[in-house]
């Protein structure tokens, strides 16, 4: 797999990262090795009294000299490549966070519609129930405003023999819609909608796979 620049400079940094985090786990490895011999009587102890009455008897545990001064030397060398990484850490987090989270709080209502209304689709003629004249199916989140779209391809016949007026208007043919047999559509290419009072005004046009 070939890397442009920016993302292997991206590993480099990431590479950088984990080397330094390696050499920390390192240090800290010791140092729990060290406390662990303090701290091998204190099994039974259940309470924080009884906890805090043993602490008397466990061992001191420093660092050599040396190795200090190794892990001083080494957090200053990766600082500031330590800092990037740290923040397109948080940064990326935070949007799978936010992503995740919009999905699954994201509660849609499902409408049926016949023909769209110029660039979108009026409200007052949603229905709750499927029907033969159904053209297009809404997915609606009444409280952001937004609906997302698609066309039912079971009318695919009427879609495409009036698609001036029932397809081109709202959704976007990826392929030759005139010599299609059959059309379909994946989640990612739904079209969106924007409530503006009665009306659903068109955001993005569904993209429909013509085979």
């Amino acid at each position: 797999m070939m890397f442009n620049q920016s993302e292997e400079d991206e590993i480099s940094r990431l590479r950088s990262r984990i080397d330094f985090l390696e050499k920390k786990i390192d240090v800290l490895c010791d140092i729990l090795c060290r406390l662990s011999s303090g701290f091998k009587d204190l099994s039974d102890a259940t309470y924080v009294k009884s906890y805090l009455d043993y602490t008397s008897s466990v061992k001191s545990c420093t660092l050599e000299q040396d190795e200090l001064q190794a892990m001083q030397e080494q957090v200053s060398d990766n600082s500031d490549t330590a800092g990037q990484m740290y923040g397109t850490h948080a940064e990326n987090v935070s949007a799978e966070e936010n992503k995740e989270t919009e999905t699954i709080h994201r509660e849609y209502v499902i409408r049926y519609l016949g023909a769209p209304s110029g660039n979108g689709f009026e409200v007052m003629n949603e229905r709750t129930n499927i029907g033969v004249n159904t053209l297009y199916v809404l997915e609606i989140a009444r409280e952001e405003n937004y609906a997302r779209f698609y066309p039912n391809v079971d009318n695919k016949v009427q879609l495409i023999n009036e698609r001036n007026y029932l397809f081109d208007p709202v959704c976007e043919a990826i392929g030759d819609l005139q010599y299609s047999s059959t059309l379909s559509v994946i989640e990612d290419n739904y079209g969106e909608l924007e409530l503006n009072g009665d009306y659903w005004i068109l955001k993005k046009k569904c993209k429909v796979i013509i085979k």
